[in-house]
């Protein structure tokens, strides 16, 4: 397959088939998950896009076609909507009577955010549907192969800093960087996984009502091939700003 070569320009989402599978490992627990067709980014979002959006860079390692990091929970959040009012869409995120733009990350009022999940702008995954789609439909270890140097930056060959974006090979869906280069955001509070209900399988989970952490999938730059693994679960406080994560986004198909 010859290599897609990015530009700055380049903002491509793709679609992922519905469909069921299982979800985590022997050691996190599993569960058999269905999930409505979605729209998902092909790599992470980059600097340049994100400046784009919000006038500003928070990374702390330059490029614009690097993944940006340094990035916490709210600020993809504030990004996700801009992005969608810029594409005349319809906002996912809202608190009653305040633009979340103008919240400040200790703001008490995050308590009554709400996603629509129906409205047709962007937002961040929900986990399943960013387990489901760095899968690829296949049962390998990393997204895209069992050899993790195919498809991933991590600690052993990054060279201690994030990577231009798609530089590595996609997953069956066409998606890139989902094992390495950064850790991503998704919209889920950590917890444990809910039990099957309804047939044995639970249909577009969108984790726990409450939390102190939010979860964060993929490993990165400075991880071990453990922590790239599909499966693996990290958290992070949705104010955590660090290096090593930043985030994709997805929308209703």
């Amino acid at each position: 397959m010859e290599k897609e070569k990015f530009d700055l320009s380049h903002f491509k989402m793709v679609k992922i088939p519905a469909g069921s599978f299982m979800m985590g490992n022997s050691r996190t627990g599993t569960r058999v998950v269905e999930l409505s067709e979605f729209f998902i980014s092909q790599v992470p979002v980059t600097q340049f896009l994100f400046n784009k959006v919000l006038g500003y860079n928070p990374s702390k390692l330059k490029g614009d076609l690097l993944p940006v990091e340094s990035v916490n929970w709210f600020e993809t959040l504030i990004f996700c909507n801009q992005l969608s009012r810029a594409y005349k869409l319809d906002p996912c995120y809202s608190v009653k009577n305040y633009d979340i733009k103008d919240l400040p990350d200790n703001s008490p009022n995050w308590k009554d955010l709400e996603c629509n999940f129906d409205a047709n702008g962007f937002r961040l995954p929900t986990e399943a549907e960013w387990e489901y789609a760095a899968g690829g439909g296949g049962l390998t270890h990393y997204s895209g192969s069992d050899n993790l140097d195919e498809v991933g930056w991590y600690g052993e060959n990054s060279n201690i800093t994030t990577h231009n974006v798609g530089e590595k090979n996609p997953n069956a869906f066409g998606l890139y960087d989902m094992s390495g280069n950064v850790s991503e955001w998704c919209w889920d509070w950590y917890g444990q996984y809910e039990l099957s209900v309804v047939k044995n399988r639970i249909l577009n989970p969108y984790g726990p009502k409450s939390g102190k952490a939010r979860v964060k999938r993929g490993g990165s730059w400075l991880d071990d091939d453990i922590q790239c693994r599909i499966t693996c679960r990290e958290y992070s406080a949705p104010t955590g700003k660090v290096g090593t994560l930043g985030f994709r986004i997805c929308r209703k198909a």
